[in-house]
């Protein structure tokens, strides 16, 4: 096997972008990658010397071995060292936790200095960038972590330590955190929320700097909501339609959403709102009850660890990007479901079967697109429309199989797929009659309507929205 990669062994392959680095290397020469100015990413095993490598020289990394997993099922794409006693790891839900005991380390920002030649004066001179840069050991992911907690132990949280982190939302900090260095969040233009404890240096810290602050030790309840921080358990007592939200830090409850374990629905639920639980990584089952009829755009988007969705018959619309991210391996539509909607199970990538049942009218744009496991798929004949890249990167699936559906032909023709017509079920209780739906476009609802009920109408237009490539 391969130890080691030799000097300029891939010197000037200026069109390498990636390079797969098996256990066995432990050394690679200063000058192996010379002037391969387009490989951005390695790909090995966490806790090789080709992990490390890839920190020192500022590659992406990507993990090809076993599969690593948070306390909350998300995948650990990498992780490292951040203090003497604290580490760090980054997930793909674009969180980064903090463990450990004692201070964070502190990060210089840090000058590069060029070195000009002065012909006359027959000397170099130096000129320092304008521009800083950190050397932070996850430095290559500043501009995707979104999320960041940071565990009891962790007593201070370094300089600059999230500086430029500019897609960060949110920030939990636990009651051990004492001290928090300069520009710790220096250009975190979207950082909004801090969430910690009553009384704790964070939210005085979140006072001082004027963020809003989440506690997260409080009695939480209402009218509509409570929650029992001792079960983890969201009672919802909502009767009739659930708000839709702008965000989930717009949820009356988001102080917890790393908490919510069970969520229960009390009777009278009609519609589950947009962003309503949005990024509940600690969830694990979700059961619809029965009288809901829509659940809205990103309502589940992000449970991460959820591996089983009950759907309730009564059920009609799915929202997009309404279960997208979530682990399920399989799940049963109720035949009263008329509208699955653009990503609404898009990357549920331990998904293996769906059976569209009668029934289905509209499957829109990228419903199951990066459903990597996926292997079957049923179309009933109800179906009229599937939207553009509905079943892309479905690498398992190779065929689609219906009872008589020509709209199913048609698709597996224009994507590269078989088609196979199979017979269909026996014969049961008819379903009940279409409820007609008007195409719309899979477009996000717009801002104004998110802060009303959601009964009002949304505008619907009939075009589809342009096909992202996005993955």
């Amino acid at each position: 096997s391969v130890t080691s990669i030799g000097e300029s062994a891939f010197a000037g392959c200026s069109s390498l972008t990636s390079i797969t680095i098996p256990e066995s290397v432990e050394s690679i020469s200063s000058s192996a990658f010379k002037e391969c100015k387009n490989l951005k990413t390695i790909r090995g095993f966490i806790g090789s010397y080709a992990h490390q490598y890839a920190k020192d020289k500022g590659y992406q990394f990507i993990n090809i071995g076993d599969e690593i997993l948070t306390e909350q099922g998300a995948i650990v794409i990498d992780l490292g060292t951040c203090g003497k006693s604290v580490t760090w790891t980054f997930d793909d839900t674009n969180t980064l936790t903090i463990s450990g005991s004692g201070k964070m380390e502190n990060y210089e920002q840090l000058y590069a200095e060029t070195m000009i030649w002065d012909a006359a004066a027959e000397d170099y001179y130096y000129v320092v960038d304008d521009d800083y840069y950190l050397e932070r050991p996850y430095e290559v992911y500043s501009s995707k972590i979104q999320q960041v907690v940071i565990k009891e132990g962790v007593t201070s949280i370094g300089e600059s330590a999230f500086d430029r982190c500019t897609n960060l939302t949110s920030i939990t900090i636990p009651e051990s955190v004492t001290s928090i260095g300069k520009d710790a969040f220096c250009e975190c233009s979207n950082l909004k929320t801090i969430r910690g404890y009553t009384g704790s240096y964070a939210e005085q810290y979140a006072k001082n700097h004027k963020y809003q602050f989440a506690a997260i030790d409080q009695a939480a309840k209402s009218s509509e909501w409570k929650f029992d921080q001792a079960t983890g358990t969201l009672t919802i007592s909502c009767k009739g339609k659930m708000k839709n939200y702008e965000s989930a830090e717009k949820t009356p409850w988001f102080a917890y959403q790393s908490q919510i374990r069970n969520i229960v629905f009390e009777s009278g639920t009609t519609y589950i709102g947009a962003y309503a639980f949005y990024g509940c990584d600690a969830l694990e089952t979700i059961v619809i009850p029965q009288g809901v009829k829509r659940i809205g755009e990103f309502a589940f988007y992000g449970c991460t660890h959820v591996t089983e969705i009950t759907l309730p018959e009564g059920l009609e619309r799915i929202e997009k990007k309404a279960f997208q991210g979530t682990r399920i391996t399989d799940i049963s539509f109720p035949a009263s479901l008329r509208w699955i909607g653009a990503d609404a199970f898009r990357n549920c990538k331990q998904l293996r079967e769906i059976i569209i049942p009668e029934g289905v009218e509209h499957i829109r744009t990228e419903a199951f697109k990066n459903c990597t496991r996926l292997e079957r798929v049923v179309i009933a004949d109800s179906v009229t429309y599937i939207g553009a890249d509905a079943f892309m990167n479905c690498k398992q699936l190779d065929k689609l199989q219906g009872y008589n559906s020509t709209v199913a032909a048609e698709y597996a023709a224009e994507n590269g797929l078989a088609y196979e017509q199979i017979s269909p079920p026996a014969a049961s209780a008819p379903a009940p009659a279409p409820v007609p739906v008007e195409p719309e476009a899979d477009t996000d609802i717009e801002t104004a309507a998110l802060t009303k009920e959601a009964e009002e109408p949304v505008a619907e237009d009939t075009a589809d929205e342009p096909v992202s490539e996005a993955a």
